[in-house]
């Protein structure tokens, strides 16, 4: 018998609705209808809304670098004794921060590629009225 996986499932809402939430709600359910544990950690960009001037200020570097989603994510990997967490997306709240908070907790990363964004900041290798490679 298969042991059943303690997952934690990483995503960061954009201001409207899209695909990628839906296929973040899709798993969720399809995990735990087989018997694993699904944990979600979200953050969503409509917080930067009500960011003061200071977070304001910081907020480019946070989306470097997110030393709360490094606290985050490594206090919920131990309470909650994580096997594995599955990155959907990390613009811009979460950051790049939850992969060092799950490889110094020596715990595995699954990510889903959804766009281009990591390698286009359009999100669509498209420019100029024609596909960009560059």
């Amino acid at each position: 018998m298969e042991r059943k996986q303690k997952v934690l499932l990483v995503h960061n809402y954009y201001k409207v609705s899209g695909g990628e939430d839906s296929v973040v709600s899709n798993e969720k359910k399809l995990l735990e209808e087989n018997g694993h544990e699904v944990i979600l950690y979200t953050r969503n960009n409509s917080e930067i809304d009500h960011f003061g001037i200071g977070k304001k200020l910081r907020f480019p570097f946070n989306a470097v670098y997110n030393r709360k989603t490094y606290r985050d994510i490594k206090k919920i990997i131990e309470q909650e004794k994580i096997d594995i967490v599955h990155v959907h997306n990390t613009l811009s709240l979460i950051s790049p921060a939850v992969y060092y908070a799950a490889i110094d907790s020596k715990i595995p990363v699954v990510q889903t590629i959804h766009n281009f964004r990591m390698i286009c900041p359009g999100a669509t290798l498209f420019r100029d009225g024609h596909i960009s490679e560059q």
